[in-house]
């Protein structure tokens, strides 16, 4: 009897098919207003995708640079710098230092960091910045001290 031939296979599954939707209900939420119902759907599709695909999938990044974004939105820059340094991070791990969207998710990350108006989240974020920066840019690439103020 000749043996069976092998299984094919699954390949990457598909997005969630309410994907689209869901990310549609975001921006809607964010228009309106509505950061925190914005950031809440943001937050459930996030541990949805990352549960389907895991971390380093490209929708469980694109999602987490929209939470970065709401959070510049309402207002919290230390809460966006956290997070563009996390899918900087991300990037990095899938695309290298070298690629578009990593240097612009650390400049992004920068920029946000440099608005930040308390000195204490500042000071507390300023590592993980110049870690990031010295990844993208290289040795001796440093934020400038706090007394400069934000940009």
């Amino acid at each position: 009897m000749p043996p069976h031939p092998p299984k094919p296979q699954p390949g990457p599954r598909p997005p969630p098919s309410r994907n689209p939707y869901q990310l549609a209900a975001i921006t809607a939420a964010a228009e309106r207003g509505d950061l925190t119902a914005a950031e809440e759907r943001a937050e459930a599709l996030d541990d949805e995708i990352t549960r389907a695909h895991g971390q380093t999938h490209p929708h469980t990044i694109h999602i987490r640079e929209v939470r970065a974004h709401l959070a510049h939105l309402a207002g919290d820059p230390g809460t966006a710098t956290r997070w563009y340094l996390h899918v900087t991070g991300l990037y990095m791990a899938t695309a290298g230092a070298a690629d578009p969207q990593t240097r612009l998710s650390a400049k992004r990350a920068y920029a946000l960091w440099r608005s930040i108006e308390d000195p204490a989240v500042q000071e507390e974020t300023r590592e993980p910045v110049t870690a990031m920066l010295t990844d993208i840019l290289g040795q001796g690439t440093t934020p400038p001290p706090r007394a400069q103020g934000p940009a």
